[in-house]
């Protein structure tokens, strides 16, 4: 998977917080940790998230952290996955 995948996901990630982090395994943490892109760096705000320019495995992982750690009635995730 492109590096970039994971450095998108790190910046969903910090931007959602602690507590989406803390559900996720240690394992699978370290594994995105290790394999972000040094070089791409973004930072998404819930006014700049936009799928259409994030990579589809980006999405892909963010959609099975969402279905196995996180709260399905969240706002945020709805927020995240609606169709708008």
């Amino acid at each position: 998977m492109d590096n970039r995948v994971y450095s998108e996901v790190m910046a969903i990630l910090n931007m959602l917080g602690k507590e989406y982090i803390d559900l996720i395994p240690n394992e699978v943490m370290n594994t995105i940790k290790k394999n972000i892109d040094p070089n791409y760096q973004p930072i998404f705000t819930m006014d700049n998230l936009n799928k259409e320019d994030l990579d589809p495995n980006t999405i892909n992982l963010i959609e099975i952290f969402y279905k196995k750690y996180w709260d399905k009635d969240d706002e945020d995730m709805i927020y995240i996955f609606s169709e708008e």
